[in-house]
């Protein structure tokens, strides 16, 4: 459902403290923020260059594009635990050989056989069985 609002609203994300100091700046002096900023975009559109050389030493810098960086590992046991070989039967955190069945990655609990694992109790024939 869209907006009901004649005007739509207009989002930015402003630094830490910046947008609560602004604001207290202008409630000091009796002024909105809404109004502010209205006023400031009527200033840039009647005298461009005026206003632009006016608040150019307050301009901020590029802000980085996309998605930020992924945390890096910060430790070995990190690292260990990414490049972990459920085949060769060590916990990655303390190397020694695991005790019990492998764990699932989502319930922690034992993983069920795959059938191909699963063997006859006894090597005898299933016709010699009875």
């Amino acid at each position: 459902m869209s907006s009901q609002h004649r005007h739509p609203a207009r989002t930015f994300r402003p630094e830490p403290g910046e947008y609560d100091d602004a604001q207290a700046d202008l409630t000091a002096r009796g002024k909105e923020m809404d109004a502010f900023l209205r006023a400031c975009l009527r200033w840039l559109h009647r005298d461009p260059d005026r206003f632009l050389a006016t608040i150019t030493p307050a301009w901020p810098g590029p802000r980085p594009r996309g998605r930020p960086p992924r945390p890096q590992p910060s430790s070995p046991a990190a690292l260990a635990a990414h490049k972990h070989d459920p085949a060769d039967g060590k916990d990655p955190a303390d190397g020694k050989k695991a005790t019990g069945p492998p764990e699932t990655a989502v319930s922690g609990g034992p993983v069920a056989p795959r059938a191909s694992e699963i063997r006859p109790a006894s090597p005898a024939p299933l016709a010699e069985r009875g």
